[in-house]
C-alpha cells in the first residue's frame, strides 16, 4: 500500500469507526484535508507510529493528490498547514530536516 492508499485508508477506518464526526463542508472532504482535521490527524498519528511517520505518509501521499505541487486551494491548503507545523514544532530536529527538504524538493524551493 502506498502512502496516498495509506492516508486514505486511515481516513476511511476512522469515518467509519466515529459515524457521529461532524464533516467539513463538501468542497473539503478531501483525504488530505480529512486527514489533518483535529479530530482525525491525534487518531493517525497514533495509530501510525508517531508524528514524523505521518508527515512522512503525507508529503508522499500529497505529491500523488497535487501533481501541480500547491496549485489547487486543497494543494495551498496542504502546504501552508506542512510549513506552519515546520514553523511551529520542528525547527532545530534533525529527523524532521529531511522531510522538509524533500517538500522543499518537490516544490521546486532549491
Amino acid at each position: 500500500m502506498d502512502a496516498r492508499e495509506k492516508i486514505e485508508s486511515m481516513v476511511t477506518e476512522y469515518r467509519r469507526l466515529h459515524p457521529d464526526f461532524h464533516y467539513p463542508p463538501e468542497e473539503y472532504c478531501h483525504p488530505s484535508v480529512l486527514a489533518m482535521h483535529d479530530e482525525i490527524q491525534p487518531w493517525i498519528v497514533h495509530s501510525i507510529g508517531g508524528p514524523w511517520y505521518y508527515w512522512l505518509l503525507m508529503l508522499e501521499a500529497a505529491k500523488d493528490w497535487f501533481p501541480d505541487k500547491a496549485e489547487t486551494k486543497l494543494g495551498r491548503l496542504f502546504c501552508t498547514r506542512l510549513e506552519i507545523e515546520y514553523a511551529t514544532f520542528w525547527i532545530g530536529i534533525p529527523e524532521y530536516e529531511a522531510i522538509l527538504k524533500d517538500y522543499a524538493e518537490w516544490r521546486g524551493f532549491n
